[in-house]
C-alpha cells in the first residue's frame, strides 16, 4: 500500500484504539464510582442494623435483668477451669448477695453459704458432679454482705465435662424461697407447739361401730399408749367408759337425726395403764359424709371434774350441815357460842378446854380428849373427859400411829372383825366404838379429836355422832392452826435468833415480875452479867461468822448450865444476862464457875482453823429493895470490875455481903 493511504489508516486507527481505550477507561471508572457508591451504603445499612441490634439486646437483657429481679431468681454459671462463679440477676428485698455481674472465686460464692448448711449443700452437689443425680437440687441460706441469711433454692446441672468425664462447667438458677421457709417454718412451729399441747385432735366415724379413724400424734404422751399403737381406727368402745358410753352414742344420734352441726360432751377415756379421765369433746359434723363422720377436739378436764366433785361433796356437806343445825338448835347455838369463846381464847389450853365442855355436852354418852400436834409429827393429849380414855389413850403418840391422821379423813372403829383400832388407843380388851377425826388447817395437821364410848352403840348413832364431831372439828381447827402460829410468832418475838436464848426485851417484862415474886416470898433473887472476853478480836482477826460461832457455842454452854425456871437472855452484843431466883450468891457463883469451865473446854473451829480460847468474865449482883435498873446497874458494875481485874474470872457488886472473885487457872493450849 503506498505510504499516502498508508498513514491517515493508521493514524485512524489509532485514533479510534485511542477513542475506544478512552470510553473504555470512562465506562470502568462510572462502574468503580457507583460500586463504591453501592459499598457506602451497605456498610452505613449495616452499621444502622448493628446499632438497632445493639440496642435490641441492650434492652432484651434489661427486661430479662428486671424479669429476673422481680421473679427472685439469679443466674449462676460455675466455670471448673478457671474455678470462678459468675452470677447474674438478684434476689431482691434486702436478698442481694452482692455477687451480681461479676465472676469471683467458687471459695469466695460458697463461703456466702451458711456455715450449718454448707455440708449438706456439698453433699448434694458433690453426687450431682459425679454424675449420680441427674440435678442438683438444695435448699441453704445464703448470707449476704450486709443483712440477715435468707433461703434460696439452688438448682443447677453440669452442662460440659473434660475427657475423663469430670466437670468442666455447671450452670443454674437460685430462687428466692426465704418467705415459704419463713411460712413452712412456722407451720411447722406451730404444728409441734399444737401436737405437744393439752389438746387432742380426732376424727370419728359415726357408722354402726363409731370409730376414732384419727387422733393427732400427742394423743401418745397425753394417754401413755406406745407410739403409733391408735394409728388404726379404734372402736369408741374400746376407749371410752363404759359408764359414758350409752350416753355419748345416745347424743351423736341425736345431733345427727335432728341435722345438728355442732356436738360438745363430757365423757371418760381409758388411759394406757387402764385408768380413766374425763375429757370435754367438741365437734363438728362434716357436711354431706357417709357414713357420718364428725371432726373435733379432745380437752383434759379431769382436774375440773375433781374441783367440781369436790365442790359438789362440799356443798351437798353443807346442805347436809344446815339440815342437821336446823333439826338441832341447841347443837347451833353450841357450835357458835363455843366458836365466839375460840375467837377469844390466847391459848392452846384455853381452846382445848372451851371444846372440851362443849364435847362434853355434844356426846354425854362418850368420853374422849383433844390432841395437838407440835409439827414435827408428835400429837400429844391436852385435854380429856370421861372414864374410858385415862386408861386407853397414850399420852403422846405420832401421826403413823392414827389412821385418821394418816388416811386424812375420819376413822371409825366399830369392831374387831369390821375394823382396825388406831394403834394409840390400848385394844387389849373388849373395845367399844372410838372415832378419831383429823383437823387439819392449810395442810397441815393442827391436832385430832378422839371419842370413845363408853357402851355399846349401834351403827347409825355412831354415824350422826361422827358427823357431829367433824363439825365441831372444823370449828377448832382453824383456832388451833391460828393459836399456834400466834405462840410461834410470840416465841420468834422473845427469842434472839442467834443465840436461841431469850432476848432483851422478855428480860424487860420478866425481871419485875420475878423481882416482885421473890420479894412476896422472902427468896433471893441474884443476876448476873457475863460478857466474852475479847470477843472484838474474834470478828477483827476471823471475821463476824467466826463471831457467830462463838456466840452460838457460848450461849449453848450458858443453857446447860442454868436449871429450867431461870432465866437466861442475850443482853447485847457479847454481853448475857442471868436471872437466877431463888438462889443464893454462894450458888449463883458456883453455877457462873461451872459456865466458866464449860466454855474454856470449848475447842471451835472455823474455816479449816482452830480459833483460840474463849473465856468469859461475869458480875453478880443479889437483888435488894430497888428497881430492875439499879439492879442491873450494879451486876454490870460488877462485870466491869472483872473485866479490870484481868479478866476470865466473877466479881460481886458492891455493897453485897461478900465480894467474891475467882480466877481459873491458866488453860495448858496445845
Amino acid at each position: 500500500m503506498p505510504d499516502a493511504l498508508l498513514t491517515p489508516l493508521l493514524t485512524t486507527v489509532v485514533a479510534l484504539t485511542a477513542a475506544v481505550i478512552a470510553y473504555d477507561v470512562s465506562r470502568r471508572n462510572g462502574w468503580l464510582a457507583a460500586h463504591q457508591r453501592v459499598t457506602r451504603s451497605v456498610e452505613e445499612r449495616a452499621r444502622e442494623l448493628a446499632q438497632e441490634m445493639t440496642e435490641a439486646l441492650k434492652a432484651g437483657q434489661a427486661r430479662q435483668h428486671l424479669i429476673m429481679a422481680g421473679s427472685g431468681v439469679c443466674l449462676w454459671d460455675w466455670d471448673l477451669a478457671t474455678d470462678e462463679v459468675y452470677v447474674e440477676g438478684s434476689l431482691g428485698d434486702g436478698a442481694d448477695p452482692g455477687f451480681d455481674g461479676e465472676r469471683w472465686p467458687s471459695n469466695v460464692w460458697f463461703r456466702s453459704v451458711h456455715s450449718e448448711d454448707q455440708a449438706a449443700m456439698w453433699a448434694l452437689l458433690d453426687e450431682h458432679m459425679r454424675g449420680n443425680t441427674a440435678v442438683f437440687e438444695a435448699e441453704y441460706r445464703l448470707v449476704p454482705r450486709d443483712g440477715q441469711p435468707y433461703w434460696v433454692m439452688a438448682r443447677a446441672v453440669v452442662i460440659d465435662r473434660r475427657d475423663d468425664g469430670s466437670p468442666a462447667r455447671l450452670s443454674g438458677t437460685l430462687i428466692d424461697i426465704n418467705s415459704r421457709k419463713t411460712i413452712e417454718m412456722a407451720l411447722e412451729q406451730e404444728r409441734r407447739l399444737f401436737n405437744s399441747g393439752p389438746v387432742i385432735v380426732t376424727r370419728l366415724r359415726l357408722d354402726e361401730e363409731p370409730t376414732h379413724s384419727y387422733f393427732s400424734s400427742n394423743v401418745y404422751e397425753l394417754w401413755g399408749y406406745p407410739n403409733g399403737s391408735l394409728e388404726h381406727a379404734c372402736a369408741v368402745s374400746s376407749l371410752v367408759h363404759a359408764g359414758d358410753l350409752e350416753r355419748t352414742l345416745h347424743t351423736w344420734d341425736t345431733v345427727i337425726a335432728t341435722g345438728g352441726r355442732h356436738l360438745q360432751t363430757e365423757l371418760r377415756y381409758r388411759m394406757h395403764d387402764g385408768g380413766y379421765r374425763w375429757h370435754s369433746l367438741y365437734g363438728k359434723v362434716v357436711k354431706d359424709s357417709t357414713p357420718p363422720e364428725l371432726v373435733g377436739y379432745l380437752i383434759d378436764i379431769e382436774d375440773r371434774k375433781q374441783v367440781d366433785q369436790e365442790i359438789a361433796s362440799q356443798k351437798a356437806m353443807l346442805e347436809e350441815l344446815v339440815v342437821t343445825l336446823r333439826d338441832s338448835e341447841q347443837e347451833r347455838t353450841l357450835l357458835h357460842q363455843t366458836g365466839d369463846m375460840l375467837n377469844s381464847a390466847k391459848t392452846i389450853d384455853e381452846a382445848c378446854a372451851i371444846v372440851q365442855r362443849t364435847a362434853q355436852v355434844m356426846f354425854p354418852d362418850w368420853s374422849g380428849a383433844i390432841s395437838t400436834s407440835d409439827g414435827d409429827g408428835q400429837l400429844t393429849v391436852r385435854d380429856q373427859w370421861g372414864s374410858e380414855v385415862a386408861t386407853r389413850l397414850l399420852p403422846t403418840f405420832g401421826n403413823e400411829h392414827c389412821w385418821a391422821l394418816r388416811r386424812g379423813r375420819s376413822h371409825t372403829f366399830l369392831d374387831a372383825r369390821r375394823s382396825v383400832p388406831c394403834q394409840h388407843i390400848d385394844c387389849s380388851d373388849e373395845l367399844h366404838a372410838t372415832l378419831c377425826v383429823p383437823m387439819v388447817a392449810d395442810g397441815k395437821v393442827v391436832g385430832a379429836l378422839h371419842l370413845l364410848a363408853d357402851e355399846h352403840v349401834v351403827d347409825g348413832e355412831v354415824v350422826r355422832t361422827m358427823e357431829r364431831a367433824q363439825r365441831l372439828g372444823e370449828t377448832l381447827k382453824l383456832s388451833l392452826s391460828n393459836l399456834g402460829l400466834r405462840a410461834s410468832l410470840q416465841e420468834q418475838a422473845v427469842r434472839d435468833g442467834l443465840t436461841g436464848l431469850y432476848n432483851r426485851r422478855l428480860l424487860a417484862e420478866r425481871l419485875p415480875i420475878e423481882l416482885a415474886r421473890c420479894e412476896r416470898t422472902d427468896q433471893p433473887l441474884v443476876l448476873a452479867m457475863v460478857d466474852i472476853d475479847h470477843f472484838k478480836r474474834f470478828n477483827d482477826t476471823y471475821g463476824h461468822k467466826a463471831g457467830d460461832l462463838v456466840l452460838h457455842a457460848v450461849a449453848r454452854c450458858i443453857n446447860e448450865s442454868v436449871r429450867g425456871y431461870d432465866l437466861a437472855c442475850r443482853y447485847g452484843g457479847e454481853e448475857f444476862c442471868i436471872v437466877l431466883p431463888g438462889c443464893s450468891i454462894e450458888a449463883a457463883l458456883a453455877r457462873l464457875r461451872a459456865m466458866q469451865q464449860l466454855v474454856s473446854a470449848l475447842s471451835l473451829r472455823h474455816g479449816g482453823q482452830a480459833l483460840p480460847p474463849v473465856t468469859l468474865s461475869g458480875g453478880l449482883a443479889i437483888a435488894h429493895a430497888e428497881s430492875t435498873e439499879q439492879l442491873i446497874a450494879r451486876a454490870d458494875a460488877a462485870l466491869y470490875a472483872a473485866k479490870a481485874a484481868g479478866r476470865d474470872r466473877v466479881c460481886c457488886a458492891e455493897g453485897d455481903d461478900a465480894r467474891i472473885s475467882q480466877t481459873l487457872q491458866p488453860r495448858r493450849i496445845g
